[in-house]
């Protein structure tokens, strides 16, 4: 996928892009993204350095930010229009966070993370481009750090893909959400979207050396899954 392709994809839905109501958009929306959250750590109140790739608007980052109250996060985000509205969303919560513009398929992390999370954002990449940043966020992670992503993936069956694809449009319309926002996301999958399997990207995550991987959870053809980088390792 070509980056100026996405980038003015969202650059132009930036400041309509909260105004979609997601809860009516993903299905299941509270578990999606709590899983998350939850998988971040058992402890809430524990100081941790978070790495968010895609940052958008901020909203997984205000959920996680509010959950962990030492938490910090570093977040990075492609067009400066969504990190406007993510400065706008997180005002109050701004000595914790830390945002970059920047494309994180070819930024640099560090290594110093005790956590690296995304959400509906990695599968903008090809599957090499995934391969290549599930190295880069294994390296970038402490010893005993955990890698989470929250975002569509694809069923290895034509036809249950397709269903899936029903299933989803069909939720959105029992909503109410307004048709343009429909009409945007289902666009969104044509022109910017590019998805893989779960169990491919399972492989690909051992092959960039993390030795736990699983899906944590999946509704149709949203998934939330990662590996733990081993304290043995």
């Amino acid at each position: 996928m070509k980056i100026e392709v996405v980038k003015k994809h969202f650059q132009k839905w930036a400041k309509k892009y909260d105004s979609s109501n997601r809860e009516r958009m993903i299905p299941c929306f509270h578990d999606f993204y709590g899983t998350v959250v939850n998988m971040i750590s058992e402890k809430r109140n524990i100081a941790i350095n978070i790495l968010e790739l895609g940052t958008g608007t901020g909203m997984l980052t205000e959920l996680i930010l509010s959950s962990y109250p030492k938490a910090k996060i570093t977040g990075i985000d492609l067009t400066d229009e969504m990190l406007s509205q993510a400065e706008k969303k997180l005002k109050k919560l701004k000595n914790r966070l830390t945002l970059k513009r920047g494309d994180f398929s070819s930024t640099s992390f560090g290594n110093n993370f005790d956590a690296v999370i995304s959400s509906l954002s990695i599968h903008h990449l090809t599957p090499d481009g995934k391969k290549k940043l599930y190295k880069k966020i294994y390296i970038s992670l402490k010893k005993g750090g955990i890698f989470i992503n929250a975002d569509l993936v694809k069923s290895e069956s034509v036809y249950i893909q397709k269903l899936y694809m029903k299933k989803w449009e069909g939720f959105m319309r029992s909503g109410r959400v307004d048709e343009n926002n429909i009409k945007r996301r289902l666009q969104g999958v044509k022109k910017v979207d590019i998805y893989d399997t779960f169990e491919d990207q399972l492989d690909w995550l051992k092959g960039a050396g993390f030795e736990d991987v699983d899906v944590f959870w999946k509704y149709w053809n949203f998934a939330v899954f990662g590996g733990l980088k081993k304290i043995t390792v």
